[in-house]
Protein backbone atom coordinates (compact mmCIF):
# COMPACT_ATOMS: atom_id res chain seq x y z
CA UNK A 1 0.00 0.00 0.00
CA UNK A 2 1.39 3.64 -0.35
CA UNK A 3 0.18 6.02 2.11
CA UNK A 4 -0.61 9.96 0.96
CA UNK A 5 -0.83 12.73 3.61
CA UNK A 6 -3.62 14.83 2.71
CA UNK A 7 -4.87 17.85 3.47
CA UNK A 8 -6.04 18.25 7.31
CA UNK A 9 -3.88 15.98 8.29
CA UNK A 10 -5.65 12.96 7.61
CA UNK A 11 -4.34 10.20 5.61
CA UNK A 12 -5.35 8.23 2.53
CA UNK A 13 -3.92 4.32 1.16
CA UNK A 14 -3.95 3.69 -1.89
CA UNK A 15 -3.30 0.38 -3.46
CA UNK A 16 0.48 -0.08 -4.29
CA UNK A 17 0.16 -0.95 -8.29
CA UNK A 18 -1.22 2.67 -8.99
CA UNK A 19 2.18 4.05 -8.55
CA UNK A 20 4.65 1.00 -8.40
CA UNK A 21 7.98 3.04 -7.80
CA UNK A 22 6.62 5.42 -4.92
CA UNK A 23 5.12 2.23 -3.22
CA UNK A 24 8.70 0.56 -3.51
CA UNK A 25 10.41 3.85 -2.01
CA UNK A 26 7.99 4.57 0.26
CA UNK A 27 9.06 0.98 2.05
CA UNK A 28 12.35 0.94 1.47
CA UNK A 29 12.20 4.37 3.55
CA UNK A 30 11.48 2.33 6.56
CA UNK A 31 8.20 2.96 6.96
CA UNK A 32 4.38 3.78 5.58
CA UNK A 33 4.90 7.26 4.76
CA UNK A 34 8.70 7.44 5.57
CA UNK A 35 10.91 9.92 6.01
CA UNK A 36 12.75 8.96 3.13
CA UNK A 37 9.71 8.93 0.44
CA UNK A 38 6.90 11.27 1.86
CA UNK A 39 4.15 11.49 -0.26
CA UNK A 40 1.41 14.30 0.24
CA UNK A 41 -1.36 16.38 -1.16
CA UNK A 42 -0.79 20.20 -1.49
CA UNK A 43 -2.95 23.17 -2.40
CA UNK A 44 -1.15 24.96 -5.22
CA UNK A 45 -1.08 29.02 -6.21
CA UNK A 46 -2.57 29.29 -9.99
CA UNK A 47 1.03 30.40 -11.15
CA UNK A 48 2.55 27.13 -10.09
CA UNK A 49 0.05 24.85 -11.77
CA UNK A 50 -0.10 26.75 -15.03
CA UNK A 51 4.36 26.67 -15.35
CA UNK A 52 3.51 22.93 -14.82
CA UNK A 53 0.62 22.87 -17.39
CA UNK A 54 2.49 24.99 -20.13
CA UNK A 55 5.78 22.71 -19.55
CA UNK A 56 3.53 18.60 -18.90
CA UNK A 57 0.12 19.08 -20.44
CA UNK A 58 -1.12 19.08 -24.25
CA UNK A 59 -3.94 21.56 -23.18
CA UNK A 60 -1.16 23.50 -21.56
CA UNK A 61 -2.65 26.15 -18.70
CA UNK A 62 -5.93 26.32 -17.36
CA UNK A 63 -7.54 29.69 -17.81
CA UNK A 64 -11.48 29.40 -16.95
CA UNK A 65 -12.45 32.84 -15.98
CA UNK A 66 -14.49 31.28 -12.54
CA UNK A 67 -13.01 29.45 -9.50
CA UNK A 68 -10.49 26.68 -10.48
CA UNK A 69 -8.87 24.37 -7.05
CA UNK A 70 -5.12 23.15 -7.68
CA UNK A 71 -3.95 19.97 -6.10
CA UNK A 72 -0.07 19.14 -6.17
CA UNK A 73 0.96 15.21 -5.22
CA UNK A 74 4.97 16.09 -3.93
CA UNK A 75 7.29 13.62 -3.06
CA UNK A 76 9.44 14.68 -0.74
CA UNK A 77 8.57 17.94 -1.98
CA UNK A 78 9.29 17.40 -5.32
CA UNK A 79 6.33 18.34 -7.50
CA UNK A 80 5.22 15.05 -9.54
CA UNK A 81 1.47 16.27 -10.66
CA UNK A 82 -1.21 18.35 -10.69
CA UNK A 83 -5.11 18.23 -10.93
CA UNK A 84 -7.28 20.92 -10.93
CA UNK A 85 -11.43 21.74 -10.19
CA UNK A 86 -13.37 24.11 -12.48
CA UNK A 87 -16.76 24.77 -12.49
CA UNK A 88 -17.69 23.30 -16.36
CA UNK A 89 -17.57 25.25 -19.06
CA UNK A 90 -21.31 23.99 -20.17
CA UNK A 91 -24.53 24.88 -18.22
CA UNK A 92 -26.02 21.30 -18.85
CA UNK A 93 -23.63 18.24 -19.22
CA UNK A 94 -26.24 15.38 -19.19
CA UNK A 95 -30.03 15.64 -19.16
CA UNK A 96 -29.35 15.19 -15.21
CA UNK A 97 -25.45 16.96 -14.49
CA UNK A 98 -25.67 20.60 -14.84
CA UNK A 99 -23.07 23.11 -13.91
CA UNK A 100 -24.66 23.18 -10.66
CA UNK A 101 -24.19 19.89 -9.25
CA UNK A 102 -20.74 19.12 -10.62
CA UNK A 103 -17.50 19.48 -10.42
CA UNK A 104 -14.90 19.16 -13.59
CA UNK A 105 -11.27 17.74 -13.25
CA UNK A 106 -10.36 20.17 -15.81
CA UNK A 107 -6.49 19.40 -15.88
CA UNK A 108 -4.29 16.34 -14.95
CA UNK A 109 -0.99 16.09 -15.70
CA UNK A 110 2.56 14.15 -14.40
CA UNK A 111 6.14 14.91 -15.06
CA UNK A 112 7.44 11.78 -17.56
CA UNK A 113 9.80 10.71 -14.87
CA UNK A 114 6.49 10.17 -12.26
CA UNK A 115 4.16 9.35 -15.19
CA UNK A 116 2.67 6.78 -12.90
CA UNK A 117 1.53 9.43 -10.78
CA UNK A 118 -1.43 10.52 -12.76
CA UNK A 119 -3.11 7.34 -11.91
CA UNK A 120 -2.67 7.54 -7.96
CA UNK A 121 -3.30 11.20 -8.19
CA UNK A 122 -6.64 10.75 -10.47
CA UNK A 123 -7.60 8.34 -7.50
CA UNK A 124 -6.94 10.54 -4.83
CA UNK A 125 -8.46 13.37 -6.90
CA UNK A 126 -11.98 11.01 -7.26
CA UNK A 127 -11.97 9.61 -3.53
CA UNK A 128 -11.23 12.99 -1.79
CA UNK A 129 -10.52 16.03 -3.52
CA UNK A 130 -13.68 16.39 -6.52
CA UNK A 131 -15.61 16.61 -3.36
CA UNK A 132 -13.86 19.29 -1.14
CA UNK A 133 -14.86 22.21 -4.29
CA UNK A 134 -16.29 24.67 -1.96
CA UNK A 135 -19.35 26.94 -3.96
CA UNK A 136 -22.21 24.29 -4.28
CA UNK A 137 -22.49 20.76 -3.30
CA UNK A 138 -22.05 18.26 -6.14
CA UNK A 139 -24.01 15.24 -7.65
CA UNK A 140 -20.92 14.43 -9.97
CA UNK A 141 -17.55 15.18 -11.39
CA UNK A 142 -16.48 14.93 -15.15
CA UNK A 143 -13.81 14.73 -17.42
CA UNK A 144 -12.90 15.31 -20.36
CA UNK A 145 -10.41 12.78 -22.19
CA UNK A 146 -8.71 13.97 -25.69
CA UNK A 147 -8.51 12.83 -28.77
CA UNK A 148 -5.69 10.67 -29.84
CA UNK A 149 -4.46 10.22 -26.25
CA UNK A 150 -4.99 7.48 -23.60
CA UNK A 151 -6.71 9.84 -21.31
CA UNK A 152 -10.05 7.71 -21.88
CA UNK A 153 -8.12 4.30 -20.88
CA UNK A 154 -7.42 6.16 -17.56
CA UNK A 155 -10.60 6.93 -16.70
CA UNK A 156 -12.10 3.54 -17.38
CA UNK A 157 -8.80 2.14 -15.75
CA UNK A 158 -10.21 3.97 -12.67
CA UNK A 159 -13.70 3.02 -12.67
CA UNK A 160 -15.44 5.96 -14.20
CA UNK A 161 -18.43 5.98 -16.59
CA UNK A 162 -18.11 6.84 -20.07
CA UNK A 163 -21.10 9.73 -21.00
CA UNK A 164 -20.88 10.05 -24.98
CA UNK A 165 -18.21 11.43 -27.17
CA UNK A 166 -18.08 15.13 -28.21
CA UNK A 167 -17.63 16.65 -31.22
CA UNK A 168 -15.30 19.39 -32.11
CA UNK A 169 -16.23 22.66 -30.24
CA UNK A 170 -17.17 25.93 -32.46
CA UNK A 171 -16.88 28.10 -29.79
CA UNK A 172 -19.97 29.93 -28.76
CA UNK A 173 -21.64 29.97 -25.15
CA UNK A 174 -19.70 30.54 -22.17
CA UNK A 175 -16.75 30.45 -24.43
CA UNK A 176 -16.11 32.58 -27.74
CA UNK A 177 -13.17 30.71 -29.20
CA UNK A 178 -12.99 27.60 -30.24
CA UNK A 179 -12.12 24.65 -27.95
CA UNK A 180 -8.13 24.38 -28.12
CA UNK A 181 -8.53 20.32 -27.84
CA UNK A 182 -9.39 20.63 -31.85
CA UNK A 183 -5.96 20.60 -32.40
CA UNK A 184 -5.45 17.10 -31.18
CA UNK A 185 -6.56 14.14 -34.09
CA UNK A 186 -9.96 14.36 -35.02
CA UNK A 187 -11.13 16.66 -32.36
CA UNK A 188 -13.44 14.94 -30.51
CA UNK A 189 -13.19 14.07 -26.84
CA UNK A 190 -14.46 11.69 -24.63
CA UNK A 191 -16.67 12.61 -21.96
CA UNK A 192 -16.53 10.51 -18.62
CA UNK A 193 -18.35 10.96 -15.08
CA UNK A 194 -18.87 9.55 -11.62
CA UNK A 195 -21.88 9.78 -9.35
CA UNK A 196 -21.41 10.65 -5.27
CA UNK A 197 -25.14 10.66 -5.10
CA UNK A 198 -28.31 8.84 -5.98
CA UNK A 199 -28.82 11.26 -9.26
CA UNK A 200 -28.08 9.56 -12.22
CA UNK A 201 -25.07 10.33 -14.58
CA UNK A 202 -27.72 10.52 -17.15
CA UNK A 203 -31.07 9.05 -17.81
CA UNK A 204 -31.85 5.98 -20.25
CA UNK A 205 -33.13 7.46 -22.73
CA UNK A 206 -30.18 10.53 -23.06
CA UNK A 207 -27.60 8.33 -24.44
CA UNK A 208 -29.88 7.38 -27.46
CA UNK A 209 -30.91 11.26 -28.05
CA UNK A 210 -28.13 13.49 -26.24
CA UNK A 211 -28.36 16.30 -28.45
CA UNK A 212 -32.54 17.04 -28.27
CA UNK A 213 -32.19 15.89 -24.58
CA UNK A 214 -29.24 18.52 -24.45
CA UNK A 215 -31.91 20.89 -26.01
CA UNK A 216 -34.67 20.47 -23.91
CA UNK A 217 -32.80 20.92 -20.55
CA UNK A 218 -31.15 24.30 -22.07
CA UNK A 219 -34.68 25.74 -22.46
CA UNK A 220 -35.11 25.68 -18.95
CA UNK A 221 -35.27 28.83 -17.00
CA UNK A 222 -31.72 29.42 -16.12
CA UNK A 223 -31.29 29.31 -12.51
CA UNK A 224 -27.50 28.92 -12.11
CA UNK A 225 -25.51 29.45 -9.14
CA UNK A 226 -22.09 30.37 -11.03
CA UNK A 227 -18.81 30.55 -8.84
CA UNK A 228 -18.19 33.98 -10.52
CA UNK A 229 -14.69 35.04 -8.36
CA UNK A 230 -11.77 32.75 -7.37
CA UNK A 231 -12.72 33.51 -3.51
CA UNK A 232 -15.47 31.58 -3.21
CA UNK A 233 -18.04 34.16 -4.05
CA UNK A 234 -21.48 33.17 -4.94
CA UNK A 235 -23.40 34.99 -7.53
CA UNK A 236 -27.55 33.51 -8.30
CA UNK A 237 -27.83 34.52 -12.17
Amino acid sequence: MLEVAMPGGTAARLPGFLWPEATRAQHQSGGRGGRGAMVVITPEREDTANAFYDRWHRLRRCERPFRVDNFGLRVNNELVAIATSASTVSRTVTDTIMRTNTVELARIASTPRHRHSTRALLRLYRMFLAQTWPCWPIDAVISYGLAGARGGQMYKFDGWTFLRTCPRSGGGGTYSRPSAANQFGDGKKSLWGWSYSDVPLHTHDWRHAPKQQRQRAAAQPATDRTCVSRDSQLLLL
